[in-house]
This record gives structure tokens, sequence and C-alpha cells, in this order.
């Protein structure tokens, strides 16, 4: 299903009875359940926002708004609507749907992200939705919905070429591909199940090895994967017919409720560092996009237009670079000696020989003056005092007198 046409099939759908049982677990699991926020692969960060939008009046168009919904931002502006961005994993472009054509006909295009250079990938009959990214960047998986409106996912390069049926499935309708953050599994949403309604799957990248994890009578829809692949939130009817958020472990166990309310709530998109949810809800009167931590806690409105908002979409930036730390200090000028020039200031000269006192006097804008020796128990060679002595202040390259040790007295 597509994000633009949630809120429609929400309100004609009949509410499904809820077993006893079912309801009880889940609120215990609800009650009891304590969720980590699951991690981004080391270097993302929480970019951008992409959401579809009807605030332009007429068809939906392509914005953007920082995490907080300030700084909104319209990429498209068109006749023909545009809907449900993808952000590339680099932050560099958005995929998203076009209308085009013969009335319900929808192609897949990618654009900039500040908007620029929209190019068309797909240009079957069939319409075109659903484009998600793999997490290399390199392919492209979406719906394509053949004679019959029957949905298939298929996936195809980034630059449109190679475009292969995954599912090929006969009489099933799929669709709402959505790729593992290790790119090796996709889940996507069908009615293959015995009773015919919408259960989400998951698939090899190659579209073999399909299993059902969702299996119930209510409509499973809009699976997203959280960034480190651990869980998968979607949108379902279980509870009511208007729909809740749900996140459950990537095997289909772990069931939990982030969006108990009598309201429909839907689209769930993770943030790149696992801590948040944006998703679409209708709690203010209409669609709006609205925030929330990966627990289900803190829901804030970010769009706040009475215009319809969905199809909320996270870009992920690398994390900036550490600062560079500031250079050490530039090494100060010797203090002024007795005449008013710079100076030197007698270093510790004890024990050296000759040739490393000359050298430590150097470096201090002294010089060797003379040398003399005296009996001393160090080793004869060594210097055993200084005249001035250490510490003294003489003016820039003074001569400074050393005793040298003759060894002990016999």
């Amino acid at each position: 299903m597509r994000p633009s046409d949630s809120s429609n099939l929400r309100s004609s759908l009949p509410r499904l009875p809820i077993l006893t049982a079912f309801a009880a677990a889940l609120g215990c699991a609800f009650a009891l359940s304590q969720l980590a926020p699951a991690h981004a692969a080391s270097g993302r960060v929480n970019g951008r926002i992409a959401f579809e939008s009807r605030r332009g009046g007429g068809e939906s168009e392509i914005f953007t708004m920082k995490a907080d919904g300030s700084d909104v931002v319209r990429l498209t502006n068109n006749a023909v609507a545009d809907s449900a961005p993808d952000w590339s994993p680099d932050g560099t472009r958005i995929v998203f749907d076009r209308a085009v054509g013969s009335a319900g006909n929808t192609d897949i295009e990618v654009m900039n992200a500040d908007g620029s250079g929209q190019t068309a990938l797909t240009s079957d009959p069939a319409p075109e939705t659903d484009a998600v990214w793999s997490p290399d960047g390199t392919k492209i998986a979406f719906t394509r919905r053949e004679a019959g409106d029957t949905g298939e996912i298929y996936v195809m390069n980034a630059d449109g070429s190679a475009q292969t049926n995954l599912t090929n499935s006969s009489g099933a309708d799929e669709s709402a591909p959505a790729w593992s953050p290790d790119g090796q599994r996709i889940a996507f949403v069908s009615d293959a199940g015995l009773g015919g309604d919408l259960d989400v799957y998951v698939m090899d990248a190659d579209g073999g090895n399909q299993i059902d994890l969702t299996n119930n009578a209510a409509y499973d829809e809009e699976p997203a994967w959280s960034p480190d692949g651990s869980r998968i939130a979607f949108d379902t009817t279980r509870v009511d017919s208007d729909g809740d958020v749900f996140v459950m472990n990537a095997d289909g166990s772990g069931l939990v409720n982030l969006t108990p309310d009598s309201t429909a709530d839907f689209a769930p998109s993770w943030s790149p560092d696992g801590t948040k949810l944006s998703f679409t809800s209708t709690r203010d009167g209409d669609s709006e996009v609205y925030t929330m931590s990966a627990d289900g806690s803190g829901a804030v409105d970010l769009s706040q237009n009475e215009a319809e908002d969905t199809a909320s979409d996270w870009q992920s930036l690398a994390e900036p670079p550490p600062p560079t730390p500031p250079p050490p200090p530039a090494p100060q000028p010797p203090p002024p000696g007795p005449d008013g020039k710079p100076g030197c200031t007698v270093p510790s000269l004890a024990g050296r020989t000759l040739a490393q006192a000359r050298k430590r006097l150097r470096t201090v804008h002294c010089r060797l003056g003379r040398v003399t020796r005296a009996y001393s128990p160090v080793e004869p060679g060594r210097v055993i005092r200084t005249r001035p002595k250490r510490g003294t202040r003489l003016a820039q390259n003074a001569k400074v007198r050393v005793v040298l040790s003759r060894g002990p007295k016999r």
C-alpha cells in the first residue's frame, strides 16, 4: 500500500476481532518491555526528514525539514503527484514516485537532495511505486503492478537498468519492500497467506527463502528495519482498524505496540541513529508527521500543518570528524636578561659531557665559556657545576663557565 493511500484504506477497513489471550499477552509485553535504541552503523547521524505533503495545494509534493520540524523546504513543484520519498544511503539523493501519463500510472524518479537533477528511472506502462535504496546505494527495490493490479517486488540498478522480478508470485499482491541494513534480506508485504490478509514477509535479496513473519488475520504493512537489523517496525490493524505502529524482532517474535491509541498511526521510519521513529498520525485531526522515541514515548508533531503530511524518511549523514586539535603553542622567546635584551637562563648541566653541555646551552641562548676541572667522585669528563649556578638569568649569548670532573683525588 502506498503511504498516500493509507488514510483512505484504514478508514474503510472493517474492525477485526481480537483474541482475548492475545490482547492480554500483548498488554503484558507492552507493560514489561524496556526497548533499547537500535543503533546505526558507526559514523552515521540523523539528518533531515523527507516527506510528502499537499500543503502546496493540489497534488502531493516532496518536502524536507529538519528533525525538529523547522526549515521546511519544497523540492518538487508539479501538476502531478510526487510521493513516497526515500533517501539514498549517503544522504545525497532521493528516490520517489511520480504520477505520469494515464490515470493511475506511476514511475520511479530520482533527484538530488536539493530537488535538482530530477530523472526518471522507469517508464513501464505498469505503475511502479515504493522505491527504496539498497544499503550500499547500488540498487533500488520497488513495486510494479502488472495486469490486474497485482504487485510484484522488483529490483534494479541505481541507474534504472537490469530490472528483475524477485517475487514472481502467482496471483499474490506484494508491495512495500524494505532492505535489511546488511543488504542480505528484503522485508515486504504480501497477501499470499491462507486468509488473504496482508502480512509482513522477509526474503533473501535474490527473492529466495520467503517467510511470513506476522501471519495473522489483520493487515500488517509498511515494514521498516531498525539500523542494526535486529528489529522491524510496521503498522497493523490487529488492535483497531485505524492502525497502530508495532515493532517486532527480525524473526517476528517480541511484538510491542508503540502507539496504543484510537487514531490512525502508520508508515514508520527509523532514525539513522536508531533512537527514534518517524511516523504518520491522525491524532490531531489530519495526517501529520510525528517522531517518537524507539520505545514509543515522547511523540511530537513535526509538520503541524492543516494539509495532509505523510510518508516520512530520515536522511543519514556521515558523522562529522572530531575537531582538529589546536596546534601546540609557538615557542616563546626567553625573557630579557639583565641588559633588557632577550636573555638566557642557565640550565642544569650536571652529569653531562662537554659536548652535551655545549648543545644544551645553545638551546637556551647561552654559550659555553671557560672550562676547568676539579677532583670529584663523579665520572671524569662529566659536568659537576656551572658558574653562574643553575637558574641564573643572563643576557642573550652570555658565556657560562663549566667545571668538569677529574675523577677522585688519589
